[in-house]
């Protein structure tokens, strides 16, 4: 058996590998504009497979790991909120200009 380090060091990463397989063999383009138009995705996803891990290692009786992943998980949603703040801002920034296209889709 692993030590547990190696253990949550590989399923860190094989979480990370199949949703970022998931988001770019779907729809490579579609995936690359979304991510663009809203930077703080990457971190909402991040915080959402952080707090699942962290749930999964306090269920099995790791609870330094948990609390671990559990500060990880609201360092990445405070980046990601952060972020978003950002691209929404940029985007109507931009939309004021005449020069973008993000937001909604009505023709106004």
């Amino acid at each position: 058996m692993l030590p547990v380090d190696s253990t949550i060091i590989t399923i860190g990463i094989m979480m990370s590998v199949v949703l970022y397989s998931g988001l770019f063999i779907a729809d490579h383009h579609r995936a690359r504009a979304y991510v663009r138009e809203n930077l703080g995705a990457p971190f909402i996803i991040a915080f959402i497979v952080l707090l699942v891990a962290a749930a999964i290692m306090f269920s099995l009786n790791y609870s330094h790991y948990a609390n671990l992943f559990s500060e990880y998980a609201y360092l990445a949603i405070l980046i990601g909120v952060i972020l978003q703040v950002v691209s929404l801002r940029a985007g109507r920034r931009s939309n004021a200009f005449g020069d973008g296209v993000s937001g909604s889709d009505n023709p106004e």
